[in-house]
This record gives structure tokens, C-alpha cells and sequence, in this order.
């Protein structure tokens, strides 16, 4: 059942598209953009980034400046002294952020490669409140331009739609971010 709060919602947009359907679709799209607070994580949540603590103090951090935003980006290396079999981007869903990454991020660099996971705006280090496919596209392209070429990409939900709209360019006037490998979860 609904909450009030989105019984209201959908009355208000309900009435507003016959008076002002265009911006009443306008002011939809930007509700749906709005991300989350960060700061008001679950006890779940809460609980997942408190235990990712210590592998998160392994990482390089790192922020980027989008057109519109600045992103957390989160280097992870492969043990020292062992070669790189190239590096690996890895991109978040809706609602997340590289600590829900961990066990996927372990395994690449397990597996030789050093790994670099993007906090989208408005999700985990990032910020901003708001997230649509232009700026997350965009906040990918800025990873690759620092950090790619990539082995791969690897996107996990929401992120696996950003990750296959990154590398085929499909945004207006991004260049498509160069990978071997399109991983979709």
C-alpha cells in the first residue's frame, strides 16, 4: 500500500499534467533524478559500510570534476610486486555505492587487475542529489579519461545501463569510453 506521502504525490501530478503537462512531466523527472541522502543510511546500510572500512583504507581516493559535479573514484591495486593484467572499471547501481562493490572488487584484483570503482553523483564519497544517465555517463567518461583504457567495465544494475551507454557513446557529445570488455550484472 502507499504512503501518504505518495498518495499525495501522485494527486498533485495527476491534477498538474491537465493544467501544465509539460511542466508537470519536467517537475516528475527531476523528483525521479533526486537521489537519496546519503547520510540517512539503514541500519543495513550503515552496517555494510562499517564493515568495508578497513578495505576501503586500502584505496587510492580520488575526486573528479564532471561538467556538473565532482565524483568519488576509488583506485584498488593488485598485491605489490605482482604485474597488472590491465585495470577494470566498475560502476554502481541505484542506491549504492563501492562498499556494496567489495566482494566483485576483491575478485578482479585476486585475479590480477587493478580496479577502479566510481561513486555516481549523489551516492556514496560522491556529491550532488541528483543522477540521471547524462551525468553518470559523464562522470564515467571523466573515470576513463584518468583512469582507462579498460580490461573492462563492469556495471551492476543502474550501472550496467550507464556502462552500455558509456561505451557506445549514445550520449550527445561524449566520446565513448574505451574498454575490451562489457560486463553487465
Amino acid at each position: 500500500m502507499a504512503s501518504f506521502g505518495m498518495k499525495v504525490i501522485r494527486g498533485v501530478f495527476g491534477a498538474a499534467e491537465h493544467v501544465a503537462p509539460g511542466l508537470s512531466g519536467r517537475a516528475a523527472f527531476e523528483l525521479f533524478c533526486r537521489t537519496p541522502n546519503i547520510k540517512s543510511l539503514s541500519d543495513g546500510e550503515r552496517r555494510a559500510v562499517e564493515r568495508a572500512a578497513g578495505f576501503m583504507a586500502q584505496a587510492r581516493h580520488h575526486r573528479l570534476k564532471t561538467r556538473t559535479d565532482c565524483v568519488a573514484v576509488h583506485e584498488f591495486r593488485t598485491e605489490p610486486g605482482r604485474g597488472s593484467r590491465g585495470t577494470v572499471l566498475v560502476i554502481h547501481g541505484w542506491r549504492s555505492r563501492t562498499e556494496y562493490m567489495r566482494a566483485l572488487i576483491e575478485g578482479f584484483c585476486g585475479a590480477g587487475y587493478k580496479v577502479v570503482s566510481l561513486d555516481l553523483p549523489g551516492h556514496g564519497h560522491s556529491l550532488g542529489r541528483h543522477l540521471n544517465m547524462v551525468n553518470a555517463v559523464d562522470a564515467a567518461r571523466v573515470a576513463g579519461e584518468w583512469f582507462g583504457p579498460f580490461a573492462a567495465v563492469v556495471g551492476h544494475s543502474f550501472g550496467g545501463a550507464i556502462a552500455a551507454n558509456a561505451v557506445a557513446a549514445s550520449v550527445k557529445d561524449m566520446p565513448p569510453l574505451a574498454a575490451e570488455r562489457l560486463v553487465l550484472i
